[in-house]
């Protein structure tokens, strides 16, 4: 869990990566370093300012599928807050994650909470 101070409310990120053992067109499995995975997304997806308020508590599971060179061409973020999914989605769609094997859709989990 990764904690970050912005103004006065206090914002934890959890992630959690959720995969199912990837495998190669040789049905061969792929290695991928989850924790590197976790690290880029957890480092690269911020909640929004306007969603900054205390009291905060919101999951969205976010699914997503990467083309040959990492960048993610698909996502869809599973919420029904509407500005909100429209913001992660946004921000995923920049993110390059290298290691994972295209064209399978992979999932994690973000959870917003401001105290």
């Amino acid at each position: 869990m990764k904690t970050h101070f912005f103004k006065n409310s206090l914002l934890a990120i959890t992630l959690s990566l959720g995969m199912g053992q990837a495998m190669a067109s040789e049905n061969k499995p792929v290695k991928t370093d989850l924790h590197e995975v976790s690290k880029t997304i957890g480092q690269s997806v911020r909640l929004p300012e306007e969603f900054r308020k205390p009291g905060l508590n919101a999951r969205l599971t976010v699914f997503f599928s990467v083309d040959e060179t990492g960048h993610v061409n698909q996502v869809m973020a599973n919420t029904n807050a509407f500005a909100l999914k429209q913001a992660v989605e946004t921000q995923f769609v920049k993110l390059q994650l290298t290691g994972l094997t295209a064209n399978t859709v992979y999932s994690i989990v973000l959870n917003f909470k401001t105290l």
